[in-house]
């Protein structure tokens, strides 16, 4: 047995054990611990502030009489499929890594986690602190719907650092891009009264330009062209799986709050279908042209969805059904030129390294579903919407109707200051604590991965020979002229 290659194998073939522990294996164990210390403060002040600040709200509560279930028969079903594309649609979408899909899905779960519990708080931090009206956060499904979108912004964020960072600094970015999201969506919903049901600006462009200036502030020469920041057939095809989540359910994450009044979520849900359906098939059609003839299946998992994205802060306006395909139309192009055309000559030229082109998804189309939402906010009369008008423009109380479009566009500058500082000043103190760079893109540096376990055909008859599965290839290789050989043991 080549005890060099096997690393910290324990091989049973009916004699002593053959174990040598690398340096390696034992410095992941000790930062293990560090893992351990961070999820453990950050849950014990959870559990703290929780249980001193957050109580069940009027409709959860035994001493309020409360008899109705309104909050949960009118969010539930939609809020489900929000959690699906949480937890399932975004963390398979970033699965498209060949050496990094347990990383991508599982960190999915417990990040999501976290985000949600300290996005519950901070949102109402920053609400309360705002208005300076401080009592208990009252706890409802709506909260936690709120709580998805953050997380969501996070994961958006996520996709363009990973590979490229570890679990500990991780948390850390949650920390702080949570924080500031509920601050910027805080500013732009109470303070500028800018209508985004779907979070185009909020959501979108907030994530995804916060993870970007994170990406170029820890950016190294060893992230350029990485061996293992590719993906293979079978890991772009669990990065599809993601895709049709998303997909299917993105109207329920544009209409969750579209409201009752004139109808608000049920357009919200037509203008949603009618857009991503648009991209998708400008994304099919432009593909062949930009990729010499034939798909790309970059652009299919990603920018499909581009429509979904853009229509996010028009869904419940009264855009009729031409224009909401429109909207499609032109994420379309400019998310599946992103991938082709843009994402390329910015890694060359400013060594912007996007691992999964949030860029071309989120920020991009975020930034066409913003400036839509201000064309279409200059039809915001009393006659287009009647009764509505307050619900989906509160700020025409006030103002005028272009006098809201500029606030749309107001809230996208606003977004844009508060994303890329706070990304740039988070991704400097991130790498304080980095990742080797032997520890990049590859689940293998914080996991135990398939070719560290003991292989099956070891704890029966010994086999005569053992090739190491090819897919991880993080471990020492034998030299060509020393192959590994088990011989038989009577």
């Amino acid at each position: 047995i080549n005890a060099e290659y096997m690393g910290s194998v324990d091989i049973d073939i009916g004699m002593p054990k053959v174990h040598s522990e690398s340096s390696a294996a034992s410095s992941r164990r000790s930062r293990g611990w560090d893992v351990f210390a961070v999820v453990s403060i950050v849950e014990a002040a959870m559990l703290v502030l929780y249980g001193l600040f957050v109580s069940y709200g009027v409709d959860a509560d035994t001493t309020t009489g409360a008899q109705t279930d309104e909050v949960l028969t009118t969010y539930y079903a939609m809020f489900q499929d929000i959690h699906v594309m949480i937890f399932i649609g975004f963390g398979f979408l970033m699965s498209f890594l060949r050496l990094y899909g347990y990383s991508a899905i599982s960190l999915t779960l417990l990040l999501g986690c976290i985000a949600i519990q300290w996005a519950i708080l901070v949102l109402a931090f920053w609400n309360q602190l705002l208005h300076r009206s401080f009592h208990q956060i009252e706890l409802d499904l709506t909260s936690f719907i709120n709580a998805d979108f953050a997380a969501a912004s996070f994961l958006i964020s996520f996709g363009g650092v990973i590979g490229k960072v570890n679990s500990v600094q991780l948390v850390f970015m949650l920390l702080v891009q949570v924080t500031l999201y509920a601050l910027n969506t805080e500013i732009l919903v109470s303070r500028l009264e800018v209508a985004d049901v779907g979070g185009s600006i909020t959501i979108h462009v907030f994530g995804a330009y916060f993870g970007l200036a994170t990406a170029m502030a820890i950016r190294k020469t060893t992230h350029k062209d990485h061996r293992d920041n590719t993906a293979n057939y079978h890991s772009n095809i669990f990065s599809l799986i993601g895709t049709i989540f998303l997909w299917l359910y993105w109207p329920s994450f544009n209409a969750a709050f579209g409201g009752a009044i004139g109808n608000g979520r049920h357009r919200s849900v037509l203008n949603t279908l009618l857009s991503i359906s648009s991209s998708t098939i400008v994304t099919f059609g432009l593909s062949r042209v930009l990729r010499g003839g034939r798909f790309e299946i970059v652009d299919i998992q990603n920018a499909t969805l581009a429509g979904g994205v853009a229509m996010g802060a028009a869904a419940f306006m009264r855009t009729g059904p031409w224009p909401a395909m429109l909207v499609g139309v032109i994420a379309g192009f400019i998310s599946t030129g992103g991938f082709a055309v843009l994402q390329p000559r910015l890694a060359s030229a400013i060594a912007l390294y996007d691992t999964c082109g949030i860029h071309n998804l989120h920020g991009l189309p975020g930034l066409v579903g913003g400036i839509a939402s201000a064309i279409f906010a200059r039809d915001a009369t009393v006659e287009n919407y009647g009764a509505s008008l307050l619900t989906i423009f509160p700020g025409t109380a006030t103002r005028t109707a272009s006098e809201q479009a500029g606030y749309q566009l107001a809230g996208i500058a606003v977004t844009l200051g508060i994303a890329i500082a706070g990304g740039l000043v988070t991704g400097l103190l991130m790498r304080l604590f980095g990742p080797s760079d032997d520890a990049l893109f590859t689940d293998a540096a914080e996991w135990h991965v398939p070719s560290e376990e003991t292989p099956q055909y070891f704890s029966g008859p010994a086999s005569s020979s053992f090739s190491p599965p090819p897919q991880y290839p993080t471990q020492r290789k034998p030299s060509r002229h020393t192959p590994v050989h088990v011989e038989s043991v009577a």
